[in-house]
């Protein structure tokens, strides 16, 4: 039995609603922003440079012309980042369809943020 194939075709149109995917500018999240921008869906990638948040829409762009793509500066290691991104997100009056947490750190080195917590658990889940 040969293994099942993903096909685009096959998932619905994704026109009018709105994403947020945290680490969408590599990796995993990078593959479900392009996703969701070839189903038609704005989408806001976060990532903690605007820099790499940019040339990743540039390269969706590249592929999907039609895509509707914008940054979000998130540094999930600040608190205050979070919640300034959450602000500015807030005040573009979009309604948010779907938050993909796909942004983490793995096999760091213990560490206490800025914040008082652990480095992981603030990343991964406190900046979520």
């Amino acid at each position: 039995m040969s293994p099942a194939k993903f096909k685009l075709s096959l998932l619905p149109t994704l026109q009018g609603k709105t994403f947020l995917v945290t680490g969408g500018n590599t990796g995993i999240g990078y593959a479900t922003t392009l996703i969701l921008a070839a189903k038609g869906a704005r989408v806001y990638i976060s990532a903690r440079s605007l820099t790499k948040a940019n040339l990743a829409i540039s390269k969706i762009l590249a592929l999907h012309p039609e895509g509707d793509l914008h940054s979000l500066i998130l540094d999930h290691t600040s608190l205050s980042s979070v919640v300034s991104a959450a602000q500015k997100f807030s005040s573009n009056g979009k309604k948010l369809h779907g938050l993909i947490m796909n942004a983490g750190i793995l096999a760091v080195p213990y560490e206490i943020k800025k914040d008082d917590f652990e480095s992981q658990m603030q990343v991964k889940y406190l900046g979520h």
